[in-house]
């Protein structure tokens, strides 16, 4: 099948559009795992960069999009690595296969095969980082100790859990805070045991709940 010199290659929209899928998962992980809105910003603008070679009207300027955005995400990469914006990585380097697959002779049907393969690429890894952060169930509980109020026994926060027991795999101290770890197979009759127990040994906490992790605390 003969195709249009000045028209953009059906496959290069497709891997344009999964580079676009990989920068939306990514702005998804990153809005949903931390509460600063300067990254939330930074999330968004990456991804609006991402989109913009599919607004692309012909080839020409596809291809020149392309090229521009995926420098700017790979510019980016470095000096906003604190903001995540290493995540947008792998868009940018979709981004240049698509600018670079334009007057490729393969039949049809591999690109067919090329884009599937690489839509399970990007989303499969994307939807474990997503569940692993966002979406798994709490294997945490968070103490919240009084300021300048009584603190945990030496034994109570022994690094590997030890001191307290019942199911616990790591206790750590940040601030106010009692980050305290359990096995994940624990039931519902052990976690109310466990949460009693965290209360029999810290009655001046002033709140005791659990959570996915110390970032979502």
């Amino acid at each position: 099948m003969e195709l249009d010199p000045d028209r953009t290659a059906w496959w290069q929209r497709a891997i344009a559009a999964v580079a676009l899928l990989s920068a939306v998962l990514a702005t998804v992980l990153l809005i949903g795992t931390t509460d600063f809105l300067l990254v939330d910003g930074v999330a968004v603008a990456l991804t609006l960069v991402t989109a913009v070679p599919l607004f692309a009207s012909d080839r020409l300027t596809f291809h020149v999009a392309s090229v521009i955005c995926a420098v700017l995400l790979i510019v980016l990469a470095l000096p906003l690595v604190f903001f995540g914006a290493h995540l947008y990585l792998p868009s940018a380097g979709l981004l240049l296969l698509a600018r670079f697959t334009g007057r490729s002779r393969l039949p049809q049907r591999f690109w067919a095969a090329a884009v599937a393969v690489l839509l399970v690429l990007v989303v499969t890894p994307w939807s474990a980082a997503i569940w692993d952060s966002m979406l798994r169930p709490p294997n945490m509980y968070v103490v919240y100790l009084p300021d300048n109020g009584p603190q945990p026994s030496h034994d109570t926060v022994l690094y590997d859990g030890s001191g307290i027991g019942y199911g616990v795999t790591g206790v750590s101290e940040s601030d106010d805070k009692l980050y305290v770890t359990f096995r994940r197979d624990l039931s519902g009759a052990e976690l109310t045991r466990l949460e009693g127990r965290l209360h029999e040994l810290m009655p001046y906490a002033t709140r005791i709940e659990r959570c996915q992790s110390q970032r979502h605390c």
